[in-house]
């Protein structure tokens, strides 16, 4: 059976977090099996399930606990050898619950970003299979420069440590320093492959989504832009809105 006691101390680590109180989660004690599940309230994907019943853990993990989201995957199960690790563990749990929720509008911004890439990407059928000359060269290298620019000021905008922004500022330099010397190498839609390739791999990375999403509209505005500067006309794509 759960003590009443260590109920209570769950709850104040619920009411003592820095975003939740314990009114998001729904408690479910089954006295029988020893088990304590712990439901974000809003969305049931996210739960704390704990195992308390003997025989469950091993000598050094005598608590074993299902939690999701998990630090390294959808779910995670862990043993903890006492409560004081597992009450540790539930605020860590609700940390990354907090993490994991305020990431969903970036994932949107990000979904639609790729959509206009996409719609973009399908509509460039009349660049012409030729390689550039050497003034629409000079017009793209300059197109790429200011979207360099831009994202590079996006990054330093960013809440990313100073090491983190130079590190991402570095790997961006590197990158487009690729495409401009592609633009003298690769007719034109094998170009346009490149550079849509190029930004979609960049927006993999989930440290790079909030930067992405704040800079959606300048992304896709700036690669129609690079293309313009050929000569061809291309479609106006809706600008994304990363507010919601």
């Amino acid at each position: 059976m759960v003590r009443t006691a260590f109920l209570g101390r769950i709850n104040k680590e619920l009411n003592d977090h820095h975003f939740f109180s314990g009114t998001d989660f729904d408690i479910d004690v089954d006295n029988v099996l020893s088990e304590i599940t712990i439901t974000y309230r809003f969305d049931e994907r996210y739960k704390f399930h704990i195992d308390l019943s003997p025989g469950t853990g091993s000598a050094n993990a005598k608590i074993t606990a299902r939690e999701a989201p998990g630090e390294v995957g959808d779910e995670d199960h862990i043993g903890y050898r006492d409560s004081e690790e597992l009450l540790t563990a539930l605020t860590q749990w609700m940390d990354r619950l907090h993490e994991e929720l305020k990431a969903i509008p970036v994932y949107r911004a990000i979904e639609d970003q790729r959509r206009q890439l996409a719609e973009f990407f399908t509509q460039y059928g009349n660049v012409q299979d030729e390689y550039f000359t050497r003034d629409e060269a000079d017009e793209v290298n300059l197109r790429l420069s200011n979207l360099e620019a831009q994202l590079i000021q996006t990054i330093k905008a960013s809440a990313l440590s100073e090491v983190q922004a130079q590190r991402k500022i570095e790997q961006l330099e590197k990158e487009m320093a690729v495409l401009r010397e592609k633009v003298d190498v690769l007719k034109k839609p094998a170009f346009v492959t490149s550079l849509f390739t190029n930004i979609w791999e960049w927006s993999k990375d989930p440290s790079n989504r909030k930067v992405l999403a704040s800079g959606a509209s300048t992304v896709v505005t700036v690669a129609k832009g690079v293309l313009e500067a050929t000569g061809h006309e291309l479609p106006q794509l809706p600008s994304s809105d990363t507010s919601q």
